[in-house]
């Protein structure tokens, strides 16, 4: 007899407060976005002497520290556990799908020509990776928690998860306009991280996955390569500093691979290979 997963899952029926509390989980995220926005530009002046890479980690801590909380709120009321990781397996498949992602994506800028050395990275460089590496991991963590640890799984039970799965990678890519003007192929590839990660959490059962994929690719991408911001290292600094020079679509713009269509074709790519494991692989998601 086969061993099935522990039932921690959402319940099969919906409840007459799911729906309000899906839109006040998407809320109160947004709101908490725009104030610690706020609060960061209110505090600049007096924060002007301070190193920008501590101001940036304390933002990173005060923001997703925040979603966590909203997902084991929103988790308690809803009866649905957030934190849920599922198997150290589906962890390892998901750190090679964030790893292989972005090297398909940087063996496009290879060949289009436009991927070329820097001059940021220096011993200096290093002195904030590990608060970096910190700050990075609980981004993810907490970007993870709320959208595919809390919010995915309210709006599968809801909805069905043909239709939650990519409306909360819509939702999960929207956010980001509450930080900064996003372009159409930047929100596009982050609704396509946020429909990879929804899949990886679906079929896995747990954060695991989503999580490993999330931190392979955003610590590759800004604290291994410094492509994150382009050209130039971000304020924890990189082991290596590429940039990536042309048009915005091939990732010569600000926000580099990010905004490029090399991006694009490597989450559809990786986006189809994990469909396809949902498809034909055992599910580990518990069972209503």
């Amino acid at each position: 007899m086969t061993a099935q997963p522990p039932p921690a899952g959402p319940a099969a029926t919906p409840g007459r407060s799911d729906l309000p509390l899906l839109l006040g989980g998407i809320a109160a995220a947004l709101a908490f976005t725009f104030g610690a926005v706020a609060l960061v530009r209110a505090f600049a002046p007096s924060l002007a002497e301070s190193p920008p890479a501590l101001v940036e980690a304390l933002f990173a801590l005060v923001l997703y520290g925040g979603f966590v909380v909203i997902a084991l709120v929103g988790g308690a009321l809803s009866a649905i556990a957030p934190l849920r990781m599922g198997t150290l397996a589906s962890g390892g498949i998901g750190c090679l799908v964030g790893l292989g992602a972005l090297l398909v994506a940087l063996a496009g800028s290879i060949v289009a020509g436009g991927l070329v050395a820097g001059g940021g990275a220096n011993a200096d460089a290093l002195v904030w990776l590990p608060v970096g590496a910190a700050a990075v991991t609980i981004q993810v963590f907490g970007e993870e928690a709320l959208f595919r640890g809390w919010l995915q799984p309210l709006a599968i039970r809801l909805f069905g998860a043909a239709f939650a799965i990519p409306a909360i990678a819509v939702v999960f890519a929207l956010l980001h306009f509450a930080g900064a003007w996003l372009g159409p192929v930047a929100v596009l590839n982050l609704a396509l991280g946020g429909l990879l990660f929804g899949l990886l959490a679906w079929h896995s059962g747990g954060l695991a996955a989503p999580l490993a994929a999330h931190l392979a690719w955003n610590a590759l991408e800004m604290l291994m390569f410094g492509l994150v911001p382009n050209p130039g290292i971000g304020s924890y600094g990189a082991l290596i500093d590429l940039d990536l020079k042309g048009s915005e679509l091939a990732g010569g713009g600000a926000e580099g691979l990010n905004e490029s269509l090399q991006m694009t074709a490597a989450l559809l790519v990786a986006t189809g290979g994990v469909y396809l494991w949902t498809r034909l692989g055992k599910p580990n998601r518990p069972t209503p």
